[in-house]
């Protein structure tokens, strides 16, 4: 099963010894909050206004999942748990075929990998020591131990219920987090994880509510920098072909972000997770593709509404087995057996024109159908015979995981807003011409934006404001008029093995996919194209493996989405 890629997406975070703030020369004013156990500050250039905390995100060129490289550690965006977590290097390795220097492990499959002694992760590291040089005229070089990570011994496990691990114990370090327009914030004595066992090759940066008053949000909050514990997110949908953006607005909402209506829904309890904290569920009412040319549309779902999780961290969505089976019959795809994958031909979406409706009630997200496709034509190495580029569908039965989740597929092309303290969910529609960067300012009381002039007569345009707890602003508010439920089951792929079962099966050889005769609707195993594995490339002390192929992070959980695809779409 591919995993997600994991998604999701990378905020900046760099950690530092004995760091200061830092601001613009250029900036007239700033703003500030201390305390005795640190402080943060920014500036503006706006004496009446203050910011709207607005964090970059990355996706760089010919990755999969977004991320940002400053000096020292990257961490995904985290909205299922409150935590700051980053993996313990000392407990990490990452392993080669080819290096004959470095030690012999052995990893979950029993087979042997040689590893590098020191990391080498695309994600930067935090190590707990770092070691300085000082160079005297009277007593020449003098080598100094710095402690960067103070270690409190107290073990934590962070509750995941994708299948993500991240083990540690609680830790403290000054960190600085950068903005959108290079002003950096210090976070002095912050407290989060630091894991020495995941699943995972990067850490995560934790949104959701804390009932122990840690992580981001409740420390902004103390600093007076945000007004409640909410945020939201803009994550740029962009071509594998250039560097992708995105932004994470701390404590606000900004009307440029998104168009049409942007709606608040409550969330949705849950049952089956041991978990204390709010998350981000919501009720799909329905899930459409839609021909933009004729307008003629097919509904996917035939029962009730689906409760369905959020997830950053997931390059997937996690769909019933009827969505899936529907979806497979609209874009013409084939099911990869060995590799529980769906393959399509990559022209037939990419050409189609065709839309993905999810709705929630009265508001309908739009998605191009080609948002569905794990991969394009132009990054492709998988060929039908026919020559036609081949791609992978980023789509999974919901029994896979025991829920139904949205993933990067969704939240690529969705505003979303979460007020954990009020238990709100907010969704819009994207604004695809929103320029990454944009100044964003408010009152604290009332939404106004930096006028574009410096004229005294320039006029204010409302664009962003605070989240406060219980509201959303600029949303409408919407009420479920039936009670629903989030039920976290263990992951089932019987009912989906029953099914594929009755049907014959084809190949692919040689990177070439081969329709057998017996079959007229699936394909077999993909030998050297995979996007998924089940061995791990590198295992990193006691507990830690990761799964990593084609720069694209795998799930721990392994069970086979068994199903069939079907031939001949009826919209696109």
């Amino acid at each position: 099963m591919v995993l997600p890629w994991c998604c999701a997406v990378l905020l900046w975070c760099s950690a530092v010894a004995g760091a200061t703030t830092s601001t613009s020369a250029s900036s007239s004013s700033s703003r500030s909050a201390s305390s005795s156990s640190g402080s943060i500050s920014a500036s503006s250039s706006s004496s009446t206004s203050d910011p709207v905390v607005t964090i970059p995100l990355k996706a760089s060129k010919g990755e999969r999942f977004f991320n940002a490289y400053v000096s020292d550690v990257a961490v995904r965006l985290d909205i299922l748990q409150p935590d700051l977590w980053i993996p313990d290097p000392d407990y990490m390795r990452y392993c080669t075929s080819s290096n004959s220097s470095a030690s012999t492990v052995q990893n979950d499959t029993s087979a042997s990998r040689t590893c590098l002694g020191q990391i080498t992760s695309r994600y930067g590291a935090l190590y707990a020591e770092e070691t300085a040089t000082y160079s005297d005229y009277s007593d020449g070089d003098t080598t100094t131990t710095i402690q960067v990570v103070d270690r409190s011994e107290n073990p934590v496990s962070i509750a995941y219920p994708n299948g993500i691990v991240a083990e540690g114990e609680v830790a403290m370090a000054d960190f600085i987090i950068t903005d959108n327009e290079d002003f950096t914030y210090l976070l002095e004595k912050f407290q989060f994880v630091y894991v020495n066992d995941t699943n995972m090759m990067a850490g995560g940066l934790g949104l959701s509510n804390n009932p122990r008053g840690t992580g981001i949000l409740d420390y902004f909050l103390n600093k007076e920098l945000i007004s409640s514990r909410g945020y939201s997110a803009l994550l740029g949908a962009g071509s594998l072909d250039d560097d992708t953006y995105g932004e994470l607005l701390l404590g606000g909402v900004s009307k440029d972000h998104f168009i049409g209506d942007l709606y608040s829904f409550p969330v949705l309890p849950y049952e089956g997770l041991d978990s204390v904290t709010t998350l981000p569920t919501i009720l799909l009412t329905d899930a459409q593709v839609v021909n933009a040319n004729t307008s003629q549309s097919v509904s996917l779902m035939s029962g009730d509404p689906e409760p369905v999780l959020i997830d950053s961290r997931l390059s997937f969505n996690y769909l019933p087995l009827e969505v899936i089976i529907r979806l497979a019959l609209q874009t013409n795809a084939f099911y990869n057996k060995e590799n529980d994958e769906w393959i399509v031909k990559c022209s037939d979406v990419e050409d189609s024109n065709a839309e993905f409706h999810y709705k929630f009630g009265p508001l309908t997200i739009k998605a191009p159908l080609a948002s569905f496709l794990y991969g394009s034509s132009k990054d492709t190495s998988l060929t039908f015979s026919s020559g036609a580029k081949a791609c992978l569908l980023n789509v999974s039965p919901s029994t896979y995981l025991g829920y139904s989740s949205l993933g990067l597929p969704f939240l690529s092309h969705a505003y979303f807003v979460m007020d954990n303290d009020g238990g709100n969910v907010g969704l819009a529609n994207v604004n695809s011409d929103y320029a990454i960067g944009t100044k964003l300012y408010t009152d604290w009381d009332t939404a106004t934006s930096v006028p574009s002039s410096s004229s005294p007569s320039a006029s204010y345009n409302p664009s962003a404001s605070f989240i406060s707890s219980g509201s959303i602003p600029f949303a409408k508010s919407h009420n479920y008029t039936q009670s629903e439920t989030l039920t976290f089951h263990s992951a089932n792929s019987s009912a989906a093995d029953a099914i594929l079962t009755r049907y014959s099966l084809a190949s692919i050889i040689s990177g070439e996919v081969v329709v057998s005769k017996d079959s007229s609707s699936t394909v077999g195993p993909a030998t050297q194209y995979t996007s998924r594995s089940s061995s791990a490339t590198g295992a990193a002390g006691p507990g830690v493996k990761h799964w990593e192929a084609a720069s694209t992070e795998k799930t721990v959980i392994y069970a086979s989405l068994l199903l069939i695809g079907f031939l001949g779409g009826v919209i696109i």
